[in-house]
């Protein structure tokens, strides 16, 4: 009976196809390759649904003995996740706290007591400046203030005696304060021949010697306290609204294989009109020293999320010619173990990212998804599973 089955399918077949070419059984083949490799695609794709029909009037007339041609494709079980979504920036490390060390008081430096990489102290003395044109005008002003008290202890024992004016001895008196504020300010000026470090910190980069001459204003050595950092990234104008402060975010460190979490700690509050992108920045923690200013790193920011959502390989979703998109499932074929059939089910999507989709209609957790060879499927095909989850977690009503 069996045997009659299959004859009389096969037959309806051929009838349907020579019905369906006029009459015409000649053959053709393709004159180009990609002609051809769709042809013998679509034929192979005719003989699975011959196979899948053979198949059900088979188990329909109870010859269910024989078994069903399969093909293995590998599949998983659907199930809702946490989805979101990253961009990645190209970022800097710089330092949080630099300082330069200058001068005041124009002088020849007489000795540097530190090194590159040496560690110092904020006010600890790091570079000794010979202020002599200031010690020159002390002893000036020292001699002149010696006349002028002079002259003040005479105008007051003439006062005394009713000889002179009170301008007179106002005069003196004011000649003296005069000469001590600038004794005052002379003493100042010496006290700056140490020059001290502004921070506490790394001596980055020694900039002057011993026996040079040092003007103010000239840099004398760089100071970095690199125990805090910040990354700075420029991120485009479209992402404005997915950025916020507080805001935690992964950086990737790809030259010293470091990943590390850091919030938002500024965001710029302007556009810049050449590349319409707008400053981050991102406060971390460096006491390891492992960060270096100008370091380039990656940060990945989360541009969107939902929660309890199912998400598939973009690669799984397959389009039809009018724009719908689908999913093959796999469904338990009845009278057969570990046989399953290539289900098409039509579905809605969301979000993406560069591999995954959101799925938000047509299918459920717990349903069973035909990851790899589903292209070359037709509904109803006959399938057996390579599963990367037990089948037995899957939704199979």
């Amino acid at each position: 009976m069996k045997s009659l089955l299959t004859q009389l399918l096969v037959g309806s077949v051929l009838l349907v196809s020579i019905a369906a070419c006029g009459g015409d059984t000649e053959f053709k083949v393709p004159e180009t390759r990609e002609e051809q490799l769709a042809m013998l695609d679509a034929k192979k794709r005719e003989i699975r649904e011959i196979n899948t029909q053979i198949a059900e009037l088979e188990r329909a007339a109870g010859e269910d003995t024989k078994a069903v041609d399969t093909r293995l494709v590998k599949a998983k079980t659907l199930e809702a996740i946490n989805f979101k979504r990253e961009i990645e920036l190209q970022a800097s490390v710089e330092s949080d706290e630099i300082a330069v060390v200058t001068v005041e008081i124009p002088g020849r430096v007489t000795s540097v007591l530190v090194k590159d990489g040496q560690y110092v102290k904020k006010g600890q003395t790091v570079v000794r400046i010979d202020l002599e044109s200031v010690n020159v005008q002390k002893a000036e002003l020292n001699t002149n203030l010696e006349l002028a008290k002079d002259i003040l202890a005479r105008q007051e024992r003439l006062r005394a005696q009713n000889i002179g004016t009170e301008v007179q001895l106002l005069e003196a008196k004011n000649a003296v304060d005069r000469l001590n504020k600038a004794l005052e300010q002379l003493d100042l000026n010496l006290a700056k021949s140490a020059i001290k470090a502004p921070i506490s910190g790394t001596v980055e980069q020694k900039m002057v010697n011993a026996g040079e001459y040092a003007a103010p204003g000239m840099p004398l050595m760089q100071i970095l306290d690199a125990a805090t950092v910040k990354v700075v990234a420029d991120v485009p104008e479209s992402y404005l609204r997915s950025v916020k402060k507080g805001q935690k975010v992964r950086v990737e460190f790809p030259n010293i294989d470091m990943i590390r979490e850091a919030r938002v700690t500024d965001i710029g509050r302007t556009i810049d009109a050449a590349n319409r992108t707008f400053r981050v920045e991102l406060a971390l923690s460096n006491r390891d020293r492992m960060l270096k200013p100008n370091m380039l790193a990656s940060v990945y920011l989360v541009d969107y999320q939902n929660d309890d959502v199912i998400v598939a390989g973009s690669e799984t979703i397959l389009e039809e010619i009018d724009g719908r998109e689908y999913v093959y499932l796999a469904k338990p074929m009845e009278g057969q173990k570990d046989v399953y059939s290539a289900t098409k089910a039509y579905i809605q999507t969301g979000e993406n990212d560069a591999i995954n989709r959101e799925i938000i209609g047509g299918v459920s957790p717990g349903d069973i998804l035909v990851t790899e060879g589903m292209r070359s499927l037709s509904n109803g095909e006959a399938i057996k599973l390579q599963m990367d989850k037990p089948v037995a977690q899957a939704n199979i009503n």
